[in-house]
Formats: structure tokens, C-alpha cells, sequence
């Protein structure tokens, strides 16, 4: 990182560091704590909702009318909610206090990673009657990413599909590989109205969209944090409307070396 840019977390810590070659102001410093706590809201939120929505099943329910391998998938659910915003919480804090990279590459089954998304957002899905599924290339290597990065991603590109997506509609994830084998594709689609042209507009322009759709949220801040995500793992996000309808984000990540999965 440069001398010049100061890291969020420098801001919150210390009002009087420069940004660039200009001193931060207090309502600049204001500004950029506030921003970066809702980015965090943000980012617990959709594993949070996982489990509550879980947790609420399970005391509506007779846990003795529940069948013992429901029961293991309603935990193991609830479990990997708890470990996403776990997780995120630990980036940030390393990120903060130690200073550890941004971007921490390791080798990951990108089939089990989509997996974990549908199963933490299923129950969203299922309550508006979306069908929610995943296509994955056969004989899909392991890839080298950040599976955190990776899975927030997911989470917000996902999510807000679900969100966006009227009842009795579909959202899809496919995992490809390049013709060339030097990119991973992921490809989000849902069925439901697009995305405004004149909010399309913006955000491929990186502006923050909130509240764009009434009773749903809007689009703008889980894109964007998608965007973010995207240009750390040096990927490439394109966002448009398909022409049959619905809302299409294709996620394009150059891999230098992929890693055959194991039989």
C-alpha cells in the first residue's frame, strides 16, 4: 500500500492523518467511519438473517416432529452463517491490528463455496417461492482465490437477486472455466424486473445507489461492496440487463494456476 493512502481503519484511529497530500477533515473522517461501518453492517447482515431465520424454524417447530438429518442441516446452516460473519469480523480485526493483507489466496472447491451461499440464503429463497440453484461446470478445478472475499461476494450478488426477484421467479449461479482455462466465470441470473437503466447507469459508473426500490432495500451498497470485492481479487464484474428479462452480473477472475480436483 502507499505512503500516500491512508487505510480506513488509520482514519478511524487517528482524525489527524493525511489522506493523499491534503489533511483529512473531521467531517471527512466522519464520513469515512460511518461508510465503513455500514459497509460491516452490511456484510453480517445476510449470514445474520440465515440464522435467525433458522433459529426461528427450529422454536416454531416440535423439535420431535423434525427428522433427525433435517435437524443436522437446519445446524450445520445455522453454523455456517455463525462462521461467515465470524469470519468477516476476524478480517477486519486482522486487517485493523495486524495490518495482514487484504487478499488472502488459498485453494477452493468453488462447487462447496456455492453451496455454502445457497444453503445460507435457501431459506429466503424458499419463503418468496424462488427457485434458487446452481449450475457447475463438470470437472471443475480447485481455484486460487480468497474464499472469504469470494463468498461475500456471493452472498450480495445473490442476495439482492433474491431480493429483487418476485415470488414464483429463479435465480442461478454457474461456475465456468474460460475456453482457455486462465479465468474463472461465475455468472448470477435472476428472473426478475432488471436492474433500472438509470440506476445501471450509475453503478457501472461505481456510484452508491440506496434504497432504489421501495420495501426492498435498493441496489446500491451490495453491489457496490461487490464491485470492490471484484477489482481486490483483479477480477473483472460486468452487470446488465438480459433482453428476455432479469438482471445478469458475471464475475470474471484471471487464474494464474488452477489445481485439479481430487477424484
Amino acid at each position: 500500500m502507499s505512503d500516500n493512502v491512508s487505510k480506513p481503519s488509520d482514519i478511524m484511529g487517528n482524525p489527524g492523518l493525511a489522506t493523499g497530500n491534503r489533511p483529512v477533515s473531521p467531517k471527512t473522517t466522519k464520513d469515512a467511519i460511518f461508510h465503513a461501518l455500514g459497509d460491516f453492517a452490511h456484510e453480517l447482515r445476510n449470514p445474520l438473517n440465515a440464522v435467525y431465520g433458522y433459529s426461528q424454524l427450529l422454536s416454531d417447530l416440535d423439535a420431535s416432529e423434525i427428522p433427525p438429518e433435517k435437524l443436522r442441516d437446519y445446524a450445520e446452516t445455522i453454523n455456517k452463517g455463525v462462521r461467515q460473519a465470524l469470519q468477516v469480523c476476524e478480517r477486519v480485526l486482522a486487517n485493523a491490528v495486524e495490518e495482514t493483507p487484504e487478499v488472502q489466496l488459498t485453494q477452493v472447491e468453488v462447487g462447496s463455496l456455492i453451496n455454502d451461499v445457497i444453503d445460507i440464503l435457501g431459506k429466503i429463497a424458499e419463503q418468496k417461492k424462488i427457485n434458487l440453484r446452481s449450475s457447475i461446470q463438470d470437472n471443475f478445478p480447485n481455484v486460487r482465490t480468497d474464499p472469504l472475499l469470494m463468498r461475500q461476494y456471493l452472498l450480495n450478488v445473490v442476495g439482492n437477486a433474491v431480493k429483487c426477484t418476485p415470488s414464483g421467479g429463479a435465480v442461478e449461479i454457474r461456475a465456468t472455466m474460460s475456453a482457455r482455462g486462465d479465468a474463472m466465470i461465475i455468472v448470477v441470473q435472476d428472473t426478475g424486473p432488471g436492474i433500472p437503466s438509470a440506476i445501471l447507469s450509475q453503478l457501472q459508473m461505481g456510484r452508491e445507489i440506496i434504497r432504489s426500490v421501495p420495501d426492498q432495500g435498493g441496489f446500491g451498497r451490495g453491489l457496490r461492496i461487490s464491485q470492490d470485492i471484484a477489482q481486490k481479487l483483479g477480477a473483472a464484474l460486468e452487470l446488465y440487463n438480459d433482453p428476455a428479462g432479469g438482471a445478469v452480473c458475471v464475475l470474471r477472475q484471471p487464474i494464474a494456476k488452477v489445481v485439479p480436483k481430487k477424484a
